[in-house]
């Protein structure tokens, strides 16, 4: 097999034409520009996914023919419409912009598609499109989220991995290896967040996080639109979780190659 460069764009026209569909698994990165509270940038979910991605590329084996097609960099961010310099995408746009890009993919034969996620709000979109594309395309498209990739909770403690979703420990220790010229150092702090204040309150079952959790706006779970303990974060602890979520990537990228799409009804 004609091994694909790590990234879709790098390649030529001849050379895409050159490549066998059956086993080339194609990354779509998802991200996101949007607000990410004083300490962290609005490119924040958009640099953490490329800089996980460029990691498990880095540790691709000769005999693994994956490729990175270019991110979608504006997803659905609407939950944080209300805070200066988020970019959202419509629910139906997102699932379009995705099914639409996979198309060519498909016209190619290509068969194997990983959406690589690193936003919460397009969790549910990626399964709109996988089953767009499968019903369409006949297209194998496997699922991953970056804050599934590594164990958020053995690093910061269940509490903040469950609560800290946004700007606290985890990603502020990404950012601090990934890009920590970007990170607004002196603004790092312990953003406490409505869940935990409901909870104090005798709330057991209705929470904005959780099983029971109801739709909520950033600024509904902290008025800064972030949550959880930034000051936890350490580039140290960045650069193990960038780590492990590449090697988690890169084993499901093998799993993808391996499966034999023609088991599929």
């Amino acid at each position: 097999m004609t091994m694909p460069r790590a990234y879709w764009a790098e390649m030529t026209t001849e050379e895409v034409a050159g490549l066998e569909g059956a086993g080339l698994v194609a990354i779509l990165p998802l991200a996101a520009i949007e607000q990410h509270g004083p300490h962290l940038p609005l490119s924040t979910d958009a640099d953490i996914c490329a800089g996980i991605l460029a990691a498990a590329m880095a540790r691709r084996s000769p005999g693994l023919p994956a490729t990175a097609l270019p991110p979608i960099l504006v997803t659905k961010s609407d939950e944080h419409a209300g805070f200066p310099g988020t970019l959202s995408l419509t629910a139906e746009t997102l699932v379009d912009a995705i099914c639409q890009t996979a198309a060519g993919l498909a016209r190619l034969g290509l068969r194997k598609l990983v959406l690589l996620n690193g936003h919460g709000g397009n969790r549910d979109i990626m399964g709109l499109a996988a089953g767009r594309l499968r019903a369409e395309h006949g297209m194998l498209v496997a699922k991953a989220n970056t804050s599934d990739l590594y164990d958020a909770g053995t690093a910061v403690g269940g509490e903040e991995a469950r609560l800290g979703i946004h700007g606290g420990a985890v990603e502020t220790a990404l950012m601090l290896h990934l890009k920590p010229d970007l990170v607004r150092k002196d603004r790092i702090a312990r953003f406490e967040s409505l869940t935990a204040a409901m909870r104090e309150e005798g709330y057991e079952k209705l929470s904005p996080q959780g099983p029971h959790g109801f739709y909520w706006h950033a600024g509904d779970l902290n008025p800064a639109g972030v949550v959880g303990d930034a000051t936890k974060a350490t580039a140290a602890l960045g650069k193990a979780l960038t780590g492990q979520a590449a090697d988690s990537l890169i084993a499901l990228l093998e799993e993808v190659h391996r499966f034999d799409v023609s088991r599929l009804v």
